[in-house]
């Protein structure tokens, strides 16, 4: 198991977010797309880590979405095996009436994906022509926006078996957030 850092996730702090963050005025909120890109070259095994964004202190995370090539051959986008969990590596809290959340419950707050299988999936499932192009969920999706209480990265860590590996493949994740409060 390791744990990969991309350069985006080591870029320093500005004064409304993180280098490299995309920032859009909306009103008077600004709101900022952070965006990390890594190879996961060569395949990964169960337990490899990715932190590939880093968030910082009061923002509020309300979107986002896990880009990424194709992972293996065949008419899977990945391994049917292979789980990706995308969550934080800290504390947050639901914006709805403030409930703290500690880090091992963050390890899958944006999510767990499981690539779909195009050989299996049905006329109306809902699949990409190829690789992986997928909205943040979990926590994010039942609870609302989630307002972080520490500096953090966002990241996504491989569980089970990465089968047919293909060499080359890249993922992106993004996350969208605003500045709730400077820490």
């Amino acid at each position: 198991m390791t744990t990969y850092t991309s350069k985006a996730a080591l870029k320093p702090a500005n004064s409304v977010g993180y280098a490299g963050a995309k920032l859009t005025a909306v009103g008077s909120v600004i709101m900022s797309v952070a965006r990390g890109t890594a190879a996961d070259d060569p395949g990964p095994v169960s337990g490899d880590t990715w932190r590939l964004v880093r968030l910082p202190a009061g923002a509020i995370i309300v979107g986002g979405r896990l880009i990424a090539s194709r992972f293996a051959t065949g008419t899977s986008a990945a391994s049917t095996t292979v789980t990706l969990n995308i969550g934080l590596t800290g504390a947050f809290k639901d914006t709805i009436d403030g409930t703290s959340y500690g880090a091992t419950t963050a390890s899958q707050a944006l999510g767990a994906l499981v690539p779909v299988d195009f050989a299996e999936a049905s006329i109306g499932s809902a699949k990409p022509e190829s690789g992986l192009n997928f909205a943040l969920g979990g926590l994010l999706y039942t609870l609302g926006p989630l307002r972080l209480t520490e500096e953090q990265f966002a990241q996504v860590k491989f569980v089970g078996s990465a089968t047919s590996w293909v060499s080359g493949s890249q993922m992106t994740l993004e996350v969208e957030y605003y500045m709730g409060a400077h820490a």
